[in-house]
């Protein structure tokens, strides 16, 4: 007995280090996500802002190496000048080389600004149209409020009640796929709101220098963490040890099983006889009705045949 008693509590405390050792690491990733999330800002805020200005200064075209066409038309000039004749020297050539290259840099530079502006102007635009329903006074509320309503009807389809008729759960199942189309319309248009404002897509980050692209794992994190015993005194076997984030409960099986020990025999055979009973009254409350819609279309057809008995004979 001694052995088995060490087993559990050797077992209980290798539980607790273990989480402990998770909880330490999540609090290092943390660290090193907060860390990128804060480069990825400063590199996005960097190059957008490039990008903004030489796109913006394409369009103004105050200066002639911003427009587009007159660095075609420079490049296109140096090009034929590099073949010409009286060009050939070297010097010539490292000049005229030099002088497009710089040429072709800055249009290269300046419609990949171009595109990349239009880019993030369609995506935001797209963003912008989803995310309107988030924008919304009560959008938040309205979203809690379809969440508890679907969680009520999954829990009334899942366990219906037998006293009611299987159009009411028709509705219900009706109604539970129309939230659950609501709440994925809202969930999806507070992301696209985050999004917009974080600028956390595709188009945004793919700017960023590659080791920045990949977002770190998500930190581990012990929080809603619950351990489920057969007997919670094992836990105490921990004391001390366990970190303040962890539920500790019984499992069900045993919570019912305890429950169930503490009626006595005149008990239980009372909450046995009292649910017996209660499951015959509404088997008989649906019989009864289902007799008397009986009775009902019955005589209807008994007074549709006696009509027409009567036709008959006025007829003949």
């Amino acid at each position: 007995m001694k052995k088995i008693m060490d087993q559990r509590a050797n077992t209980t405390a290798d539980i607790a280090e273990v989480l402990k050792i998770q909880e330490l690491h999540g609090e290092k990733m943390r660290i090193a996500l907060k860390k990128q999330q804060a480069e990825v800002k400063e590199v996005l805020d960097k190059k957008w802002a490039e990008i903004d200005s030489l796109a913006n200064a394409a369009v103004a075209k105050e200066k002639l190496t911003d427009s587009v066409k007159w660095l075609e038309h420079q490049i296109r000039s140096l090009t034929s000048k590099l073949n010409m004749k009286h060009n050939q020297k070297e010097a010539d050539q490292r000049r005229l080389k030099n002088a497009k290259i710089i040429q072709e840099i800055r249009l290269r530079k300046i419609t990949y600004a171009q595109r990349k502006a239009e880019q993030f102007k369609t995506i935001q635009d797209g963003l912008t149209r989803t995310a309107a329903p988030a924008e919304e006074p009560g959008a938040e509320t309205k979203l809690a409020e379809l969440k508890t309503q679907a969680a009520a009807l999954k829990e009334a389809l899942a366990n219906p009640d037998p006293t009611r008729h299987l159009s009411a759960l028709a509705l219900d199942a009706n109604l539970l796929k129309t939230h659950t189309a609501s709440i994925k319309s809202l969930e999806e248009a507070f992301a696209a709101k985050s999004k917009l404002s974080t600028r956390d897509h595709h188009i945004a980050r793919s700017v960023l220098p590659k080791p920045l692209k990949t977002p770190l794992p998500t930190p581990y994190t012990l929080a809603g963490l619950r351990i489920r015993w057969a007997d919670l005194q094992d836990a105490l076997y921990a004391v001390g040890k366990w970190r303040e984030a962890i539920e500790h409960e019984t499992l069900d099986v045993y919570k019912a099983r305890n429950e169930t020990l503490m009626l006595s025999v005149e008990e239980f055979e009372a909450e046995r006889r009292n649910e017996v009973s209660g499951v015959l009254a509404a088997l008989e409350e649906k019989r009864v009705a289902i007799e008397e819609k009986r009775v009902a279309w019955v005589g209807e057809k008994r007074a549709a045949r006696g009509d027409e008995g009567g036709r008959g004979m006025v007829e003949a």
